[in-house]
């Protein structure tokens, strides 16, 4: 009897001990912005969204490699002309309170996000949804919206058209899901505090006192999320604004502080020297951004010669470092119909056209200067930015026979100047939030905070988007035919992680992914 007293005492001891040195992992991440919503029906910044597809969770998700995979919904089937998609909820799918998450907690968060008294922006993605657009003008009620539950656990929709990657968009923001009976209880702070929040994503609130605004929130695993992206790390903290991590950033990286940060080009050479991982995603395109706000730049004829006097080639081949020449606007990363966009669409910038001088008297006389104006442009303290800017002013001075200036600014200051209007020309990196034609062209709507371009037909078009790339096309000559942006090269977003940390992703949709990372030992 002792002897087997002893043999369950060591196993007992066994099983203790293992569950006592099961490592708790910590993760940290700064923003340098206020976490002001975590309601997906209208959060619109980019640290907002990223906690959002942590604690939240759509009917898909997209994983590390870009790929459509299950998310609340355990599967999903389409008709046969991708015109109807029906999705099946995953076995005992609940809420971070244990209540069941039913298929109309997907009904009333999408019609929810469509009502024209939630005045949510950025909805786009909905479009595509039969009677999305009459929704959200206000000329149907929501029941008319294509979205049925079928039963508890079966959400079908129907589309205005044929849309095969449809499931790709039930991973975007406002897909989320939303239980209407906890919502109305919340009086209209719905997403405002811990309080008034219910998640169905992997992370959940550390504590009713996780979220501070202008400090931090605390996010923890959930302990009840039954889907396939169940995180490593048992904790997770958003800190806003930490001096320390913004002040030295790679010291902050190298000693743990921070797991992850986006880096500046300037950043990004420190971080290779110091030794730090680095990794980029091809999600951007760098070019010229003329401001259509700015005192001469208003006059889009004025914009138009800046750019058609510029010799493409021969500005390539004075520079040092090769870059790849973009086709167009939009970046390699956003796809359509799971093929880059880039790829399908149509080379397009303005092309080089001297001739252009001829209507330079007109232009003069229209707007009665007596010379043409001079135009500073704006940008970053590298070398790449400073040799590209120099060469655009040795074609201006050549052309316009007036002294066009140089400012080289840091990064702090360039950033700030761009969001309050203080600059006439930059040279500026368009990104993108995600894979998505729409939320790619989205930004270049007039109610944007940051206005890169108001114009009343875009807008229109944005509203009254088809899904189809003709579409998307219409839209990028729109842009183009406005002179506010000149596309160079194709960019990449760079960013570093701590030494400590391990398999934290980035990806073009939803950015930086904490859900497979872990704790080096």
């Amino acid at each position: 009897m002792k002897k087997i007293s002893m043999i369950a005492a060591l196993i007992l001891f066994s099983v203790l001990t293992a569950c006592s040195s099961k490592k708790e992992i910590h993760l940290k991440y700064n923003v340098e912005e206020k976490i002001e919503s975590l309601d997906p029906a209208n959060a619109v910044k980019e640290s907002e969204e990223l906690i959002i597809s942590h604690i939240f969770e759509g009917l898909c998700r997209i994983n590390e490699k870009g790929e459509v995979v299950s998310g609340a919904a355990e599967s999903w089937q389409a008709n046969q002309d991708n015109t109807e998609f029906t999705f099946t909820l995953r076995k005992n799918v609940q809420w971070s309170d244990k209540t069941p998450l039913t298929a109309d907690d997907f009904v009333f968060g999408i019609q929810r996000a469509l009502l024209p008294a939630t005045k949510a922006s950025k909805v786009e993605d909905l479009y595509i949804i039969k009677n999305a657009v009459a929704v959200h003008k206000g000329e149907l009620e929501p029941e008319h919206l294509g979205i049925t539950a079928v039963d508890e656990k079966t959400i079908r929709f129907t589309l205005e058209k044929s849309y095969a990657d449809f499931p790709r968009l039930t991973a975007q923001t406002r897909y989320m899901p939303c239980n209407q009976e906890f919502f109305e209880e919340t009086k209209g702070k719905y997403g405002l505090d811990v309080q008034n929040m219910l998640t169905n994503g992997p992370f959940t609130f550390l504590n009713r006192y996780a979220w501070e605004n202008g400090s931090f929130v605390k996010l923890v695993k959930t302990k009840n999320y039954t889907g396939d992206f169940s995180p490593n790390a048992t904790n997770l903290t958003i800190n806003m604004y930490d001096k320390e991590v913004s002040q030295g950033p790679i010291q902050a990286l190298s000693q743990g502080k921070t797991d992850v940060l986006k880096l500046s080009l300037s950043q990004k050479q420190e971080a290779e020297e110091t030794g730090l991982k680095v990794v980029e995603i091809e999600d951007s395109v760098y070019g010229l951004l003329l401001n259509h706000e700015a005192k001469y730049l208003q006059d889009k004829t004025f914009r138009e010669m800046l750019m058609k006097t510029i010799d493409r080639e021969s500005l390539f081949s004075r520079l040092s470092q090769q870059k790849e020449e973009a086709k167009g606007l939009v970046p390699k990363s956003v796809r359509w119909l799971e093929k880059s966009y880039a790829e399908q669409s149509s080379v397009y910038y303005p092309a080089y056209e001297p001739n252009i001088l001829n209507q330079l008297p007109a232009l003069l006389r229209k707007n009665e200067w007596y010379e043409v104006p001079s135009v500073k442009i704006l940008c970053r303290n590298d070398a790449y930015s400073q040799e590209i800017a120099n060469g655009l002013i040795v074609f201006w001075n050549r052309e316009f026979l007036t002294s066009f200036n140089l400012e080289v600014v840091e990064d702090d200051v360039f950033n700030s100047r761009l969001a309050s209007g203080d600059y006439e020309a930059a040279l500026y990196t368009l990104s993108t939030p995600d894979s998505t034609p729409n939320s790619f062209f989205r930004q270049f709507e007039s109610d944007e905070n940051f206005a890169l371009m108001k114009n009343r037909e875009f807008d229109l078009a944005m509203q009254g988007i088809q899904f189809d790339i003709e579409s998307y096309q219409k839209l990028e000559e729109i842009i183009q035919e406005e002179y506010i942006f000149y596309p160079l090269c194709y960019e990449t977003t760079s960013y570093a992680y701590s030494p400590q940390s391990d398999n934290i992703t980035v990806t073009p949709d939803f950015g930086i992914n904490f859900l497979r990372a872990n704790k080096k030992n």
